[in-house]
C-alpha cells in the first residue's frame, strides 16, 4: 500500500474514529455526591431540593406501609373473629340436634331421635378429628 492510498486516508480522517461511551447508573432516591455536585453547580440550591424530595419519598413510602399492615392486622382479626363466631354456632347446633334428639327419645320415637342425636355427636366428633390444612 502506498503513503497516500485511498484506504490509509480513510482510516486516519475524522469520520472513522470512534468514541467511548461511559454510562453510570445509581439505584434509590439519591445520586452519588460526586452528581449531587454537578446539580449544584448547574443550579444553586439543587441538591437540597433532591434531598428534600428523597425525605419525602421515603416518609411517603413509610405511611403507606403502616397503613397496609394495619389493614393486614384488621383482616386477619375479621378473620378470627369469624372463625370464632362460625364454631359457636356449630356448636349450638350441634347441641340443638343432640337435645332435640334426646327428647324425641323420652317422648316415645327412639329412632329418630336416635339418629338425630347421633347425627350431632358426629359433627363434633369430626370436628375434633379433622385435621388442620396446611398453611403455605
Amino acid at each position: 500500500m502506498s503513503k497516500n492510498s485511498p484506504a490509509k486516508k480513510r482510516q486516519q480522517s475524522p469520520k472513522n474514529r470512534t468514541a467511548q461511551l461511559v454510562s453510570a447508573e445509581y439505584s434509590g432516591p439519591i445520586p452519588p455526591p460526586a452528581h449531587l455536585d454537578h446539580y449544584e453547580a448547574i443550579l444553586p440550591g439543587a441538591a437540597e431540593r433532591i434531598l428534600t424530595l428523597a425525605e419525602g419519598e421515603a416518609e411517603h413510602r413509610r405511611e403507606i406501609e403502616k397503613g397496609a399492615l394495619a389493614a393486614e392486622i384488621m383482616i386477619a382479626t375479621r378473620e378470627k373473629n369469624q372463625v370464632a363466631g362460625g364454631q359457636w354456632f356449630a356448636f349450638i347446633i350441634t347441641l340443638a340436634f343432640i337435645f332435640v334428639g334426646g327428647f324425641l327419645v323420652y317422648a316415645g320415637n327412639p329412632v329418630p331421635g336416635t339418629l338425630l342425636s347421633l347425627t350431632g355427636l358426629v359433627g363434633i366428633v369430626s370436628a375434633f378429628l379433622k385435621k388442620e390444612p396446611q398453611k403455605k
